[in-house]
């Protein structure tokens, strides 16, 4: 069986590195988004993607491509 964990440990260190609160979420768009929404968004978005995403082409992993 497949898993999938999302990077968030490595994707919240990017963000604290490229200073998000203080470029992005000093925007007028991204006011309402923290670092911390931001980072459950993704943790949100991980879990999606290993409980719908990563169980959708079974059959293509295990065979792999053919030419």
């Amino acid at each position: 069986m497949q898993v999938y964990k999302a990077p968030i440990d490595d994707l919240r260190f990017v963000f604290e590195a490229l200073d998000y609160p203080g470029r992005v979420a000093a925007l007028a768009d991204f006011a309402d988004f923290d670092l911390d929404t931001v980072m459950e968004i993704a943790a949100q978005a991980g879990k999606f993607a290993a409980k719908e995403l990563l169980p959708l082409n079974r059959i293509g992993d295990q065979q792999g491509v053919q030419w």
